[in-house]
């Protein structure tokens, strides 16, 4: 029986899709039962100064698992390998598998440094979305990544007509009446201003559509582009907007605040569409809409990183894309193709049932098969690991070197040409 050291933090992530996320990839692991053996091993930000780094690597070690797989987005793991690899100098090296997070950008010079210790070790990357393995496998020196998307839990997601019907008398809606929502946080780099305007811009005569908007604002900005914001200053940008509108089309605009994630299933089986215009740079899947679609709900998302998995073939109109491209200083929402899908989606009804889009969600996205997929990368043949690609390289030097200017816009605001062969792989 292989044995496996499942390695994440017992300290929940402050972001609350990794908190899912991570808790799901665990399950997935458990899913595979009396096949492989696991033990649990705490890496968290409490636990990355010398003496305990020294020994976690030493309770590793002891259990001489087969494979060590990393299941949390922080804190990185290349301080861990220094204490590891020393260890294992003289004996066979366990396979080592990373489920890579959509801030493996923040941390470039961390995985360059870490290579010295990797290249001892059969490793695999294991990415969420066909986008993201596009921008990972640029990273990579003669070896790809493989594909497996965060898992959602069947069981906490799904349609239910009985809390559709609730969900809209709390919101005071007529059945006939449109309801689109947005989840997530109100962000610049979620485009959520831009979401309201076209959302005003459509519906300003319609009293039948109404948009129902649930998160909390923050202040982090779109720094990858050199945008920094104070706290508040975003949400005082779109609020202005927002209370300058006729108060009829106000009335339909609504700010619901952060709610618990178990309370979103019954907003999600309450609405008709699902809205995300997101053009972050850490957009590697797309927890809450994987989440929404379990429960049936169609979507129109921006076609940017790993929104793009949401396609389903054998149901072309269950979500409906915005185009977005890469220009000079930021990235670039077609606001128009927003508007007109808003307007369409509006006017056509889906000619499926919601049970048929949340079959296909749950056949692409669900545990059980994310579980299968996590079974075959670890039985798979081991595959030594060739070291990182001359863009990650260049990208680690630039970062030392830059003296403190952001490393992917100019002086001038513009967005410079590594950006644009980074980030071009999340793009159509």
């Amino acid at each position: 029986m292989l044995k496996i050291a499942c390695v994440f933090s017992n300290k929940p992530s402050s972001w609350i899709s990794c908190q899912k996320i991570v808790f799901n990839l665990h399950k997935a692991y458990q899913l595979l039962g009396n096949k492989f053996e696991l033990i649990h091993f705490n890496f968290s930000d409490d636990t990355i100064n010398k003496n305990e780094l020294e020994s976690l690597a030493n309770e590793i070690f002891k259990q001489q698992p087969d494979i060590i797989t990393f299941l949390d987005h922080r804190p990185h793991p290349q301080q861990l390998f220094d204490f590891l690899m020393p260890l294992y100098n003289n004996q066979e090296k366990p396979k080592i598998i990373f489920h890579i997070f959509g801030d493996f950008s923040l941390h470039f010079t961390n995985w360059y440094e870490l290579e010295k210790n990797l290249l001892k070790f059969p490793v695999e990357f294991v990415v969420a979305s066909d986008r993201q393995k596009i921008l990972i496998d640029k990273m990579l020196n003669s070896s790809t990544s493989i594909i497996c998307p965060f898992p959602v839990e069947t069981n906490e997601f799904y349609f239910d007509e009985n809390l559709r019907r609730q969900q809209r008398l709390s919101w005071n809606i007529k059945e006939q009446d449109k309801v689109y929502i947005y989840t997530g946080r109100l962000t610049r780099q979620k485009r959520t201003k831009t979401l309201i305007e076209s959302f005003a811009e459509v519906f300003h005569e319609n009293n039948d559509a109404h948009l129902f908007l649930y998160g909390d604002p923050d202040h982090i900005g779109d720094p990858f582009v050199g945008v920094h914001e104070i706290e508040g200053e975003y949400f005082r940008y779109l609020y202005r907007y927002f209370d300058n509108l006729p108060e009829k089309l106000k009335s339909r605009i609504h700010f619901m605040g952060g709610v618990p994630n178990k309370e979103l299933l019954s907003v999600y089986c309450g609405a008709d569409y699902l809205v995300i215009p997101s053009v972050h740079n850490d957009e590697d899947f797309g927890m809450s809409i994987a989440e929404a679609q379990f429960t049936g709900l169609p979507a129109i998302l921006s076609d940017w990183g790993g929104l793009a998995s949401f396609h389903h073939e054998n149901l072309g109109e269950a979500t409906r894309f915005i185009p977005v491209k890469i220009g000079t200083s930021s990235k670039l929402l077609a606001k128009n193709s927003l508007k007109k899908h808003l307007k369409d989606s509006f006017n056509e009804p889906l000619k499926q049932s919601r049970e048929r889009l949340a079959h296909l969600a749950i056949a692409k996205f669900g545990i059980e098969y994310c579980s299968r997929i996590i079974m075959d990368t670890l039985i798979a043949e081991k595959n030594n690991f060739k070291g990182f690609s001359a863009l990650l390289k260049q990208i680690s030097f630039e970062e030392s070197t830059r003296r403190g200017l952001p490393l992917f816009v100019s002086k001038k605001g513009k967005l410079r040409k590594i950006y644009k062969e980074i980030y071009s792989a999340y793009t159509r």
